[in-house]
């Protein structure tokens, strides 16, 4: 895309690994746990609810979603969405995210009057982040920061 071309809009859905195998395990362990805990119809019942769980926990993960045009952003992660005006961002930004016990770097708006806003279907890679800072660069107000290391203008760290 070249520099003078106009962003209308950037749109990114993706299924993490962990947010889709992480249901499975926690439903296969109860299960193996409740069921040989119990006998008869209540192990059917423990095996038959893990596996409803763990399916729709794997449902629940495809819902990673992140989408912005030059009004507004829309973030759609594991439990929480969150809808904000590109006004009331202060700073876009590499931040870490965690789920599990590695962090992940993620895209993260600093929304005034809020906890940062972290997004989970932030893509895999420097050059896919990279594309995705550019384009809300774009997107953004001018006087918005905007980048992997942006700062908060007149404030340090």
């Amino acid at each position: 895309m070249e520099l003078g071309t106009r962003v209308s809009g950037l749109q990114i859905r993706r299924v993490r690994l962990y947010a889709s195998t992480l249901p499975v395990m926690i439903a296969a362990l109860v299960a193996v746990v409740g069921g040989g805990a119990t006998s008869g119809a209540a192990r059917a019942f423990v095996v038959a609810a893990c596996v409803v769980g763990g399916g729709l926990g794997i449902w629940r993960s495809r819902r990673l979603d992140f989408c912005a045009d030059e009004q507004s952003v829309m973030v759609v992660n594991f439990w929480r969405s969150y809808r904000f005006a590109w006004p009331d961002v202060e700073v876009v930004r590499l931040a870490y995210l965690r789920v599990g016990v590695v962090p992940q770097s993620a895209i993260a708006f600093w929304v005034k009057g809020r906890r940062p806003v972290r997004v989970q279907a932030t893509p895999i890679g420097k050059a896919a982040q990279r594309e995705a800072f550019d384009l809300l660069r774009r997107l953004a107000p001018p006087t918005t920061p905007v980048g992997p290391d942006a700062r908060l203008k007149g404030k340090d760290g």
